[in-house]
């Protein structure tokens, strides 16, 4: 039986373990942006988060995402690769012993998702880019202004959901969505359909269109007059 790793949602953590796989990434020059909630939270959201999401531009299909991980823990120690995962270790992993015993051992170990760019229906560049100062780190993000859409694909094809579970990870991203909206108003940002590179703009609005229907018939006056200011006057005619 495979010993149980614990994983940490510490913020502090989170951030460390961004600070060294964007400084190795950087390193071998390739493009990324962090999404999903650990953007949300250097955004200013305090809903807790137990991983890392990252999209990540390989450069040609010689590397698949197994062989960078492999690449990243051999640059730094406190990286490392289990069969199913990718994680960061606030203390460094020896590879010469057993690796998951190791990481079991820890109690601050962060869990990395490594994604491909195309890959689930993201966007097939990780740009435009929006970059958070934080902890003496430039941490980049994916842009505000199309890293909601990322969450809106999912909660459209989740939010009729009965199932519990599957309800649940909508309501969160219901919360997310409803999070950046205002934080897009508050900051005069508009959604950037054009820059969505992957789906055609059609594709998007209807996102939009779906949760602004949702939100009208639960008469959220707010927050409908909300999203109608982070979209434009051309794109809200076409909704």
């Amino acid at each position: 039986m495979p010993p149980t790793i614990t994983v940490s949602s510490l913020e502090g953590d989170h951030i460390q373990a961004a600070g060294a796989l964007s400084r190795c990434l950087l390193e071998l020059n390739y493009p990324h942006a962090y999404i999903g909630g650990f953007a949300w939270s250097l955004l200013g959201s305090v809903r807790p988060t137990h991983d890392i999401d990252i999209l990540i531009k390989l450069r040609d299909d010689q590397v698949d995402m197994m062989t960078l991980r492999d690449r990243l823990a051999q640059m730094d120690s406190h990286f490392a690769t289990t069969p199913l995962n990718f994680y960061f270790t606030c203390d460094p992993v020896d590879p010469q012993q057993d690796v998951l015993q190791q990481i079991a051992q820890r109690t601050h170990n962060v869990l990395i998702e490594t994604l491909r760019t195309g890959s689930l229906g993201l966007p097939e560049t990780p740009e435009p880019l929006f970059i958070v100062e934080i902890m003496k780190l430039s941490l980049p993000i994916l842009h505000p202004s199309i890293l909601i859409l990322t969450k809106l694909k999912r909660w459209c094809q989740t939010h009729t959901s009965t199932r519990p579970l599957t309800r649940r990870k909508a309501m969160s991203d219901r919360q997310d969505i409803e999070y950046l909206i205002l934080w897009m108003s508050n900051r005069s940002m508009t959604i950037d359909f054009e820059q969505y590179q992957g789906k055609s703009k059609d594709t998007l609005l209807a996102l939009v269109r779906e949760l602004r229907d949702v939100i009208h018939s639960e008469d959220h006056t707010e927050m409908l007059g909300a999203l109608r200011n982070v979209v434009t006057n051309d794109d809200w005619h076409l909704l």
